[in-house]
């Protein structure tokens, strides 16, 4: 039986494909079916128990802040309507391992795009581990 979250992701897929054919292969700018399929997904977790939003890419307002704490890169999501670009994935739980991920890539020096990769391919794994979903924004 197909979960609702599977569900909402299916259909985000599915929207981000239908946008690519009718963008020359790309997705539309502000393409609000996309959007709101992202949207969906996050929904869709929160139904099946929680949704923590986060960040992979993080700015000086989601860095590490005041005696090491991490606001801002992986949240409980309070119901609000996500905005495009807010966070990059929803994830079913606080995963502390997530957040050690992201903060050693975003703090370690950068090498090349291959040491680069390696980093952001093990964030995902640990993402698709737990059961979190990447959104996806036009």
């Amino acid at each position: 039986m197909i979960t609702p979250i599977q569900e909402a992701r299916n259909t985000l897929s599915r929207k981000v494909a239908q946008s690519a054919r009718d963008n020359d292969g790309w997705p539309g700018e502000a393409d609000s079916s996309v959007n709101n399929a992202s949207r969906r997904v996050v929904e869709a977790m929160a139904e099946q128990g929680e949704a923590w939003v986060g960040k992979i890419n993080l700015y000086d307002a989601d860095r590490m802040k005041n005696g090491g704490t991490r606001e801002g890169i992986l949240v409980r999501w309070n119901g609000e309507p996500v905005l495009n670009f807010e966070y990059a994935f929803v994830a079913p739980r606080f995963d502390e391992q997530l957040v050690q991920l992201i903060v050693d890539r975003d703090v370690g020096p950068y090498t090349s795009s291959t040491d680069d990769y390696a980093k952001i391919t093990e964030i995902f794994d640990r993402l698709t581990a737990i059961g979190g979903v990447h959104l996806f924004w036009t």
